[in-house]
């Protein structure tokens, strides 16, 4: 099978599996948000900003997060476990996302608080402007995107 046709093939596969789709997206977000957070880091280190070393930081437990949740979807999925049993680890498992969700919330306190202080310096060059708002309305319009499909395939 010659290149052409694999890459048509993989885009047929995520148009039209919604668990291939939703995995591919998942690891494509993971690598974007790996690339987000060593952006940060490097600026914060570049400009000696703290805003951006402690947004970094909120990054990498994001990041964490993010893998937990993808490699734990994995091997639930390849489990096979009767529908209740199955439903009870989700439960749980959900249970703990939901707790870490709250501590990276918390995490965000030290950047908005550097904001509300006015310690971020405003360093950013228009592209890095441009690449930090497109990723921040990709994110939001793909969560709510998805969101949508979920709850019209009542995922």
């Amino acid at each position: 099978m010659n290149k052409k046709n694999s890459i048509y093939c993989l885009i047929n596969k995520i148009k039209k599996d919604y668990i291939f789709r939703t995995y591919t997206l998942a690891s494509i977000s993971v690598f974007v948000t790996l690339i987000f957070t060593c952006y940060n880091i490097y600026l914060g280190i570049a400009l000696n900003t703290s805003w951006n070393i402690s947004i970094a930081v909120y990054y990498i437990f994001l990041l964490s997060i993010k893998l937990i949740v993808l490699l734990n979807q994995k091997k639930l999925s390849k489990l096979n476990l009767p529908y209740n049993l199955k439903n009870k680890k989700t439960a749980k498992f959900y249970l703990n996302q939901s707790i870490m969700l709250f501590i990276i919330d918390l995490m965000l306190i030290a950047p908005i608080a550097l904001l509300i202080l006015q310690k971020k310096d405003v360093n950013y060059t228009k592209i890095a402007a441009i690449a930090t708002a497109t990723y921040t309305i990709s994110k939001i319009f793909m969560a709510t995107k998805n969101a949508l499909t979920a709850k019209k395939l009542k995922i």
